[in-house]
């Protein structure tokens, strides 16, 4: 049976879950806001199965891309409401024209993200942008072996965990799944987005009820000055640049993520995801002069069937060699490092504000100067 003794081993991905049959394992949260498995012993059989399926217990081979690309969205609209280049709206209509299924995460009604579906292009907007937040799988890996049992295509939209999990639990990867693995800087825990949430929402008077949208990367600077936002019907009640938002500022510098997510299993194109899509961060450096600040996405193809996949599929590309993309972003490859003072942050969880604790341990963001910003949006203005 599953045994998880050191949080690390463990990656939240349900796949030990979804995969057993007696159904005696539960997801249940720790005190830091992950969850991880608990087994029934007076029903487990002993087949293993859960072992087997689970990804920091495989020796799965590092991988290289086929083709690596710039990639963005031929419709400007597409590209405003997505958080990078747009290219996930641009698969998902595919598949729907294919009459198939699209399963990735949403918020639900407490503004916890979990994983779902959506069939046709209406139901597709819960599902775009950028949810800085573990997302609950539940049995969403049964759901998607009963589509594709009944011969529906299926885009799976995941981290690199999530979908070598789901890869795991299938054993004989489908011609009709399609999976795309996020380039993913970790996730962050349920109970700190929760809590700081909450914070937000008393100093404002405000309800959960009462919220409408929650952006974490608002285009309205731009897509390199990111911000966070929570609006209400009436009003934005929080409106924060990465550089000024605590609960960003944490997330990226490493505070509140997963302990898997510091050596992570799945990186390195484990996962054997058959696209790997993400933000093309510093692509001046490789692609003068490209970047217009609306957005412009990493696209990875790891497999023949995903080549196949986009051969139709009409989206300003760029080809550039693997290593040129990787130095712009290395969260491709490397995991988030662990920062000192972790332990002691989750030990006060529950005892001081979470914004207050966020603050105690954040290093000084430096913020592009003024100068530096006023020549960009000059360019920006140039290029039109």
């Amino acid at each position: 049976m599953i045994k998880i003794e050191n949080k690390e081993d463990c990656c939240g991905c349900c796949a030990c879950m979804n995969v057993c049959s007696k159904d005696c394992i539960t997801m249940e949260l720790d005190n830091e806001g992950f969850v991880y498995p608990k087994v029934d012993e007076s029903l487990c059989v002993d087949c293993h199965l859960c072992e087997q399926v689970c990804p920091t217990k495989q020796e799965n081979t590092e991988n290289t891309p086929l083709i690596a690309m710039s990639a963005r969205n031929n419709e400007n609209n597409d590209r405003k409401t997505s958080s990078s280049g747009a290219i996930f709206p641009l698969f998902a209509k595919k598949i729907f024209a294919n009459n198939g299924v699209v399963f990735s995460s949403k918020f639900n009604k407490d503004w916890n993200v979990v994983v779902s579906y959506c069939e046709n292009e209406q139901e597709i907007q819960p599902f775009l942008k950028s949810k800085y937040v573990q997302s609950h799988i539940d049995y969403s890996f049964r759901k998607i072996k009963e589509f594709l049992d009944n011969n529906r295509q299926v885009m799976f939209v995941g981290t690199p965990c999530q979908v070598e999990g789901l890869n795991n639990y299938l054993k004989a990867i489908p011609d009709n799944l399609i999976t795309v693995e996020l380039i993913c800087h970790g996730v962050p825990s349920e109970k700190v987005w929760q809590k700081y949430l909450d914070e937000v929402l008393l100093k404002n008077n405000v309800n959960k009820e009462d919220i409408s949208e929650i952006e974490f990367r608002s285009k309205k600077n731009g897509w390199n000055n990111y911000s966070l936002e929570i609006k209400t019907r009436e009003k934005t009640i929080l409106s924060q640049s990465k550089y000024d938002n605590i609960y960003l500022r944490g997330f990226l510098q490493n505070y509140y993520l997963r302990p898997s997510c510091y050596d992570c299993p799945s990186k390195e194109l484990r996962s054997r995801s058959d696209f790997t899509i993400g933000d093309f961060w510093n692509m001046d450096r490789v692609l003068k002069n490209y970047d217009d600040d609306k957005g412009t996405s990493i696209l990875l193809v790891n497999t023949d069937k995903g080549e196949r996949f986009i051969n139709t599929l009409p989206f300003e590309k760029k080809e550039l060699e693997f290593e040129k993309v990787f130095s712009c972003n290395p969260t491709i490859y490397k995991s988030s490092s662990m920062n000192e003072g972790i332990k002691e942050f989750f030990e006060n969880i529950d005892k001081k504000n979470i914004i207050d604790n966020i603050n105690a341990y954040l290093r000084p963001t430096i913020k592009p100067s003024l100068l530096r910003r006023i020549k960009r949006k000059i360019i920006l203005l140039i290029r039109g």
